[in-house]
């Protein structure tokens, strides 16, 4: 599957491709969503026509959803960091997850990362949640708060 990113909710309502299309764009008019389903909601992620990933929105109810919030608790078994229980927390009263599958390309990975930054910024200003990165761990927005191997 490669390497993937999470937004993990437990706002009220979810977040929806527009709201994020329109706070991408009020950044930097170079990013793009390019909408491939309404059910699930996704969304081709683009910088200056550069494919950055495919996004994904999982809402609490959904078969995805269940999936994704068992394997990532299943995840934090092998978690190493001061409270795996708040991010057990978070998980289990988790409203959405938006899932992006980063597309690195030829270009250098922290590039692309930095790049998807403003994505994150804005669920971390406007959705109570946490990042979740793959072979990294959680994430608030003061840092890396659990490692998972």
């Amino acid at each position: 599957m490669g390497y993937c990113m999470r937004y993990i909710t437990t706002s009220s309502p979810a977040p929806t491709l527009g709201e994020l299309r329109d706070a991408l764009v009020s950044i930097d008019a170079r990013y793009r969503l390019d909408v491939t389903s309404e059910a699930p909601p996704s969304a081709g992620v683009h910088f200056d026509d550069v494919a950055l990933g495919e996004l994904a929105i999982h809402v609490a109810g959904d078969a995805a959803f269940a999936e994704e919030v068992g394997e990532l608790l299943g995840g934090l078994k092998g978690a190493v960091g001061d409270d795996p229980a708040s991010v057990r927390a978070v998980l289990e009263g988790a409203s959405a997850i938006i899932a992006l599958r980063v597309i690195f390309g030829d270009r250098d990975p922290d590039e692309t990362l930095d790049t998807l930054d403003p994505i994150w910024g804005w669920f971390m200003e406007t959705h109570e949640g946490l990042i979740q990165a793959d072979d990294e761990g959680y994430y608030d927005d003061s840092g890396l708060i659990l490692e998972v191997d």
